[in-house]
């Protein structure tokens, strides 16, 4: 696949398939959505794309802008990797990404993406039942 992508020239784009999820997995300080797992990710039937380096990825789908993964390395952090990132993914885009089931636990990436200029749209309640 071509990296002609107008985007920053220390990211590149990485093989999903040959993508190490296991050790990208342990820079989460939160796990995502099941939307937006791992394994979600890889059964995914439309075309992904994971950009990065040895220190952070985004993981896109393209064809709609929805941003599933974002990590960087917590040695790593406030480096502005993330902030690169995530206008890589908008790039490779061309659109408006979508950031979707952000866990509102993690104050983090919350505080992180309103700083990139993130807007909250939709605020999701989930609701439990005790049997």
């Amino acid at each position: 696949e071509s990296t002609a992508h107008s985007f920053d020239d220390s990211l590149q784009i990485l093989s999903s398939g040959a993508h190490d999820w296991s050790t990208r997995q342990a820079w989460w300080t939160v796990n995502p959505s099941w939307q937006n797992s791992t394994a979600a990710i890889q059964r995914a039937r439309d075309r992904l794309v994971v950009l990065g380096n040895d220190d952070g990825y985004a993981v896109l789908f393209p064809s709609n802008g929805d941003l599933a993964q974002l990590a960087v390395r917590p040695e790593r952090r406030r480096r502005r990797l993330g902030t690169r990132l995530l206008h890589a993914a908008a790039a490779f885009a061309g659109k408006p990404l979508r950031i979707m089931n952000v866990d509102d636990d993690d104050e983090g990436i919350a505080r992180f993406l309103e700083q990139s200029g993130a807007k909250r749209t939709v605020r999701q309640i989930e609701m439990e039942r005790e049997l």
